[in-house]
């Protein structure tokens, strides 16, 4: 398949997603209601994402009643795959009430703009917690083997 075909094949989605992530005003606050509220593992009343808000592992992600999401914040979630991960796996902590990969937002709770979440060990952000603007939450390690 060439490199044309291939992005005559993709284009479509592509640009169906740039419109998701980034239609400003409250058409496209309903527009990403509608879309992740089909995607996440939950998804409560009132969830309000801004423009530039990237996720990804969607399905690993619950989400509570009133939560807002502020302009450009990412939230990864997920788990690695065993396989091919260079990096060291060390657990800190008790995990016994928490699952990994997963990221909870608990309701009325806010995450301002430009947090980063990082949730591959498991996140849970409390109800009527906030997380401060440029925050950055990681449930992982960075040690490589």
């Amino acid at each position: 398949m060439s490199a044309l075909t291939r992005f005559l094949r993709v284009l479509p989605r592509s640009l169906f997603l740039g419109i998701v992530i980034y239609l400003p005003g409250e058409a496209g606050i309903l527009l990403r209601r509608w879309y992740y509220g089909r995607r996440l593992r939950r998804c409560g009343k009132n969830f309000t994402v801004m423009p530039g808000v990237h996720i990804g592992g969607a399905q690993f992600i619950e989400v509570g009643d009133d939560v807002t999401i502020r302009e450009n914040v990412i939230l990864q979630a997920g788990l690695a795959d065993a396989r091919t991960e260079k990096r060291e796996v060390v657990k800190l902590g008790n995990y016994e009430n928490r699952e990994q990969g997963v990221i909870i937002v608990r309701d009325h709770a806010r995450i301002a703009f430009g947090a980063i979440v990082l949730g591959y060990g498991g996140v849970s952000i409390g109800e009527k917690c906030g997380v401060g603007p440029y925050s950055i939450l990681l449930s992982e390690t960075f040690h490589y083997k």
